[in-house]
C-alpha cells in the first residue's frame, strides 16, 4: 500500500489581467486531498522525467497511451504538468461486446454469417464447415477484421464457450450528419447458436485539454477509469495512483 500527501496553500491575490501583479484582496486556501492529508493507494507510478509526445494531425485527432498508466485497473488520482496544450483522454478503454455465447460444436456447414461494426468499419464474417470450435470461430472473426484493415485481435475468447469483440476508439463520437460513428461496437447479425445478449457497446472516454497543471481525484474502484491517452506535441510529466490488481 502506498500513499500520497498534499501540503501547502493556494494563495490568490488581486491584480490586473490573467497574470496580474498588483496585490489587493487575498484569498488563501489550504490544499488537501479528499480524505485530508493522506490518501492511500495500492500503486503509485510517475514519470522519472518529462515524456515527449508528438501525434499527427490536429490536437485531439490522434492519441497515444500514457505509458505509466498501463496496467492500472483503476486510475483514482492523476497529476500532470505540460509545457504546451495537450489533450488527455480518460476512459475505460475501447468498448467491448462481452459474453457472446456459442453453442459447441457449432454445426456450421459453411456460409453462416456474422455482421458487426467497429467504429465506421463494417465487418462481415463468413464461416466455413471447418469452424466447429471456439478457437476456429475467433480465428475466422479476426481474419475478417484483418481483411477490413482493422488491427487484430478484435475477437478474444473469454471462457469455454464465450468470446468478446473489442473496439478501437475510446471515445464515442459521430459526424455532423450522424452517418458515421467512432467508439462503438455493434453486432447486428449472428448465426444460429451464437447469442450476443448485449450487442451494442459505446466508449465512455472524455477529453480535457491541459496547458500547465492538472490535478484530479477520480472515482474509486470499481468505478474509476482505466486508461489515459495523450494527444498533441509537447512534454508531459505525470503521476498516476490507484489499483493494479485484477
Amino acid at each position: 500500500m502506498a500513499s500520497i500527501e498534499m501540503k501547502g496553500m493556494l494563495s490568490v491575490s488581486g491584480g490586473c489581467g490573467p497574470c496580474g501583479g498588483a496585490s489587493g484582496d487575498q484569498t488563501v486556501r489550504r490544499l488537501a486531498l479528499r480524505c485530508g492529508g493522506f490518501s492511500p493507494y495500492e500503486t503509485i507510478a510517475e514519470t522519472p522525467s518529462p515524456l515527449r509526445v508528438s501525434t499527427p494531425g490536429a490536437l485531439g485527432a490522434a492519441f497515444v497511451p500514457l505509458d505509466i498508466a498501463d496496467g492500472f485497473t483503476a486510475i483514482e488520482f492523476l497529476y500532470v504538468v505540460t509545457d504546451s496544450a495537450l489533450t488527455l483522454r480518460i476512459s475505460d478503454g475501447p468498448p467491448e461486446v462481452e459474453g457472446i455465447q456459442l453453442a459447441l460444436p457449432t454445426g456450421y456447414v459453411g456460409g453462416e454469417t456474422m455482421v458487426f461494426t467497429i467504429d465506421e468499419t463494417p465487418v462481415t464474417v463468413v464461416f466455413t464447415a471447418g469452424d466447429q470450435t471456439l478457437a476456429d470461430v475467433v480465428n475466422r472473426i479476426n481474419a475478417a477484421c484483418a481483411a477490413a484493415a482493422l488491427a487484430t485481435p478484435r475477437a478474444v475468447a473469454t471462457g469455454i464457450n464465450t468470446f468478446k469483440i473489442v473496439g478501437v476508439a475510446t471515445r464515442f463520437e459521430s459526424n455532423s450528419t450522424l452517418t458515421a460513428f467512432r467508439g462503438l461496437v455493434n453486432v447486428t447479425t449472428t448465426p444460429a447458436g451464437m447469442v450476443a445478449s448485449a450487442p451494442l457497446a459505446l466508449a465512455n472516454g472524455n477529453d480535457v485539454t491541459v496547458f500547465g497543471t492538472m490535478l484530479v481525484e477520480l472515482r474509486q474502484y470499481p468505478n474509476a477509469p482505466t486508461k489515459v491517452e495523450v494527444s498533441g506535441i509537447g512534454a508531459i510529466r505525470a503521476m498516476v495512483a490507484g489499483r493494479t490488481s485484477p
